[in-house]
């Protein structure tokens, strides 16, 4: 039987005047190979320890151990990386949960081992000529307050400061987290600022309390030029994919474009017209209302 998927375009929003993605972040390249994960390095992304941290502190890793798209439940994947914090191999309580160290968005706050204190921090993003920055992406996140948690921090080109502390996401069951949005504009000193960093820090006190999930991260995007959203009584457009044949609804006055991960566009119309995507792989729809624009992400198998 075919999966069916339903996704809510509620995600990457922007009027249409000279909006242009900036940067993105899927972690979807390269492949992660094995069952313990893989480091951020692999991916171009840095880290930092902004703390103490114990002998066996929690990690960041990129892998399918933990994926999803708003809307959905998280649960593991073979083709949708993300960028999460999990155990050490070592630390102690893995032998009892994870021994391998990356079960997902599943951490170890046993006691002082696992005190954590990192930041992960994406490649140097210029942003020469733009203005008016939304950072967008979907996450799972909860912990203990703020003495587990996560928080999203920005560098200016000199200096890191906290730009925003996402609030915790709905437990689903089994301690799996239900993925959402979240999104902020970056401070006017991003503006025109070739010299741009976006950070996530995860904290733990190892005091022996907490909750999974901790955080996980999937589709990083910049945006320019943003400066409103559409009514919240708008019909949110809709996309349903069923194989390799993509569904459309709540599209009327757009142009839809859909482009292969290189870029290249692949498909454009402006009606509701089922889609067939014959080439199995990572895509991108854009949706072009007169009022905004909306990007999604969508696997095509």
């Amino acid at each position: 039987m075919k999966t069916i998927y339903i996704f809510l375009f509620f995600s990457i929003i922007s009027p249409i005047t000279n909006s242009q993605m900036i940067f993105f972040a899927g972690f979807d390249s390269p492949f992660c190979l094995g069952g313990s994960g893989c480091s951020p390095l692999s991916y171009g992304w840095t880290i930092t320890q902004t703390g103490f941290n114990g002998i066996t502190s929690n990690k960041w890793y990129v892998s399918g151990t933990s994926s999803g798209q708003p809307g959905n439940c998280d649960a593991m994947s073979s083709t949708d990386q993300t960028l999460h914090i999990a155990n050490d191999s070592g630390s102690t309580s893995a032998w009892m949960f994870c021994p391998n160290g990356d079960c997902g968005a599943a951490y170890d706050a046993t006691d002082s081992s696992e005190i954590t204190d990192v930041r992960v921090e994406s490649p140097i993003i210029n942003l020469s000529g733009k203005n008016n920055v939304l950072l967008s992406f979907h996450y799972i996140k909860n912990g203990e307050n703020s003495d587990d948690n996560a928080e999203v921090w920005y560098y200016d080109g000199s200096s890191w400061s906290m730009l925003a502390d996402p609030p915790t996401t709905t437990i689903c069951g089994g301690f799996l987290g239900l993925w959402e949005t979240f999104s902020v504009i970056l401070p006017a000193s991003a503006d025109n600022n070739p010299d741009v960093r976006i950070g996530f820090r995860w904290i733990n006190d190892g005091d022996g309390i907490g909750t999974d999930p901790s955080i996980s991260i999937n589709d990083i995007s910049l945006i320019n030029n943003f400066n409103s959203v559409p009514e919240e009584n708008f019909p949110q457009p809709e996309i349903l994919v069923n194989s390799n044949t993509i569904y459309f609804s709540n599209t009327s006055e757009s142009l839809i474009e859909i482009t292969d991960f290189s870029g290249r566009i692949v498909h454009r119309q402006k009606n509701e017209l089922p889609v067939l995507i014959p080439v199995s792989g990572i895509y991108f729809i854009k949706i072009i209302h007169p009022d905004f624009i909306i990007v999604r992400k969508i696997n095509i198998s």
